[in-house]
């Protein structure tokens, strides 16, 4: 049952920041959530470590903050958390997005690593690959290379959420039998639009065309 999205920073999850509690020997920060926040606002804008505002704290301490939990896991075991408590999953969508390789990770040089990054009509792209509930809330998540097709990424993404049924909601792109019958198999329902460029069509809209065509 789909109810109202809520930010983090709301009155009815404030108890929510016990997830990010910490436990154990070190120092600990002064306003563990205005690092939070810190952190959030630099994800949002992009911006440079260095250009953080004064308000959040100092920048280095925020930046090692957030080195350190990402070594650790923490941000897996909260994305994990939170799934479990709010994910709705009376709908699942599936969709991706390309984005521009920063102009920096760009000049790697040859013999490099180029992790997720592909040529594509844009020049550098890497590819995300997203599953998200039906408040669109993120459920699991892939990065490939720019030019890799959207379709073979399906199944990965939705692999861990079918254990209910539910109608999984995804454009003409996924089109095609081995994600219907995945779908299918995992009791959820396939909500996927024929793709017209699709060169073998299945279901009753290609039985009621090819009547069509017979008859004109």
């Amino acid at each position: 049952m789909r109810t109202q999205r809520q930010g983090l920073g709301s009155p009815k999850k404030i108890n929510d920041w016990r997830a990010v509690h910490l436990d154990g020997r070190g120092r600990k920060p002064k306003n563990l959530r205005l690092s939070v926040e810190g952190i959030f606002w630099i994800l949002r804008t992009g911006a440079p470590w260095r250009y953080l505002p004064v308000d959040y704290g100092p920048w280095q301490s925020v930046y090692d903050r957030f080195r350190s939990w990402a070594s650790s896991g923490l941000w897996e075991y909260l994305m994990n958390h939170f799934q479990e408590a709010f994910a709705d999953l009376e709908y699942v969508m599936v969709d991706s997005s390309s984005i521009r390789v920063h102009q920096d990770a760009a000049r790697t040089h040859r013999g490099q690593t180029r992790d997720a990054m592909g040529r594509s009509r844009g020049g550098l792209t890497t590819k995300l690959h997203m599953a998200c509930d039906a408040l669109g809330y993120p459920l699991s998540f892939v990065l490939t290379c720019g030019e890799r097709g959207d379709a073979p990424q399906a199944i990965g993404v939705l692999r861990k959420w079918l254990n209910q049924p539910s109608a999984c909601l995804l454009d003409g792109g996924y089109d095609s039998d081995a994600i219907r019958e995945f779908i299918v198999q995992s009791s959820g329902t396939a909500v996927i639009p024929p793709n017209p460029t699709r060169a073998s069509k299945t279901g009753a809209l290609s039985v009621i065309t090819l009547l069509r065509r017979r008859c004109s």
